[in-house]
């Protein structure tokens, strides 16, 4: 998947395989582990944390363009929801705090990316866009394995714990952006959730 982000006066523009989307983004609070709306137009808070998960698999390589070139990374893998392993229609769920699960590495520089956030967007009808951030760190001997025994892949694994009031009910797409030697990359496996009260 190819994408591409402009600066203009509306705020950041995404554009996706020629399609464009408005991204409001939001900042981090780390002292108190909230990721919050950076305009406070949208919605007030949200928690985050970390923990484990279990099974690996590969998912496409990532893919951004920088100065009209491609560039290509990872693999990595949204893989599970609550500790239940993600379908391939969008997980329901009326919980107040989910647990969204997987791992991330980057092949071509051989390590785990540590500039990382999780992509929470609205999947229909709306532009807005929210944030949380992700520290690979948990113990992934699977994602070792399956990707050639380089030990530099252990800790690839993550686990963000979010506190779903700031977001409506409705279906959001996940992804995982990253940054790497002055490059965003987007991971797209097609994750989505919805949820409902």
């Amino acid at each position: 998947m190819e994408y591409t982000t402009y600066k203009t006066i509306f705020g950041t523009v995404l554009v996706v395989s020629g399609i464009a989307f408005s991204i409001i983004l939001l900042s981090v609070n780390h002292r108190r582990n909230v990721v919050e709306d950076a305009a406070r137009v949208a919605r007030p808070r949200s928690g985050l944390s970390l923990n484990v998960t279990s099974e690996a698999t590969v998912t496409p390589v990532l893919r951004a363009t920088r100065d009209n070139k491609e560039v290509t990374g990872g693999p990595c893998n949204i893989e599970r929801i609550d500790g239940e392993v993600f379908g391939t229609t969008a997980h329901r769920t009326p919980k107040r705090v989910i647990a969204i699960s997987g791992w991330l590495v980057d092949q071509a520089t051989r390590s785990v990316p540590q500039s990382v956030s999780l992509a929470i967007d609205v999947a229909k009808g709306d532009s807005r866009a929210w944030t949380a951030a992700v520290t690979p760190s948990i113990d992934r001997p699977d994602v070792v394995k399956i990707l050639g025994g380089n030990a530099a892949y252990r800790r690839s694994g993550f686990e963000v714990k979010l506190d779903r009031s700031v977001l409506a009910d409705g279906e959001y797409r996940l992804q995982i952006r990253y940054s790497l030697d002055g490059r965003d990359f987007l991971c797209d496996n097609g994750r989505s959730i919805e949820l409902d009260s």
